[in-house]
């Protein structure tokens, strides 16, 4: 699985589709600490739900990198659809990785007053890998073998992430919340429930594109 892993992100990198969403990712990280972001629980909301979309983008770009003659061939040899998109799934999580390490590394040098204390980082680190773990389940959803079309699945991640932020009852705009609220007491207690159904949602997502590539 590793050598299949390493396979898929050799090719992700020769085919450098991966420079947009990284930079659309630094370009809204700059501008957003451009000036005082204020507390760092509800800046790291902003970059976190920002990295929802562009985990997606990412996560289709890995999934879409070969053609479906390359992808046949590659099944053949790995031995099977299944253990190709498994390895197509685990790669696009290696690829948003980096983005949540600068997110939050970012902040720690233009917000520096504000981000302090190893539970900062910590927390940063970890609400941004649980939006970004969200944004490979929605971007895994979207891409083949589910949906081929790159205009229907740009549109699809655009009004989904929409929807996810002003839906009240949706688990991204309830933790989206909390994390403004800023809250001193509590805070893993009012933020579990969503964090968990955004997981859940995520490994839903990421099933349904496992089952859907071993049909294919």
């Amino acid at each position: 699985m590793s050598a299949l892993c390493f396979y898929q992100l050799a090719d992700l990198l020769r085919s450098q589709r991966w420079v947009a969403p990284l930079l659309a990712y630094t370009l809204l990280l700059a501008a957003f600490y451009a000036s005082d972001a204020g507390p760092a629980v509800p800046a790291f909301g902003v970059t976190a739900v920002a990295l929802l979309p562009v985990s997606a983008w990412l996560t289709r770009v890995v999934l879409s990198v070969e053609d479906d003659a390359a992808r046949q061939v590659t099944a053949a040899t790995a031995g099977g659809q299944l253990r190709v998109q498994t390895a197509l799934l685990v790669s696009a999580v290696g690829t948003a990785a980096p983005l949540v390490v600068l997110a939050v590394g970012w902040a720690s040098v233009a917000n520096a007053g504000n981000v302090t204390g190893w539970r900062a980082y910590l927390g940063g680190l970890a609400i941004h890998a649980v939006l970004a773990l969200c944004g490979v389940g929605l971007g895994a959803v979207l891409s083949r073998p589910l949906v081929r079309a790159p205009g229907t699945a740009a549109l699809a991640i655009v009004g989904v992430v929409v929807g996810a932020l002003i839906v009240p009852w949706s688990p991204v705009a309830g933790l989206l919340r909390v994390l403004e609220t800023d809250p001193h007491s509590r805070f893993a207690a009012r933020l579990s429930p969503s964090v968990v159904a955004v997981l859940i949602i995520a490994t839903t997502c990421c099933a349904l594109s496992l089952i859907a590539a071993r049909r294919d």
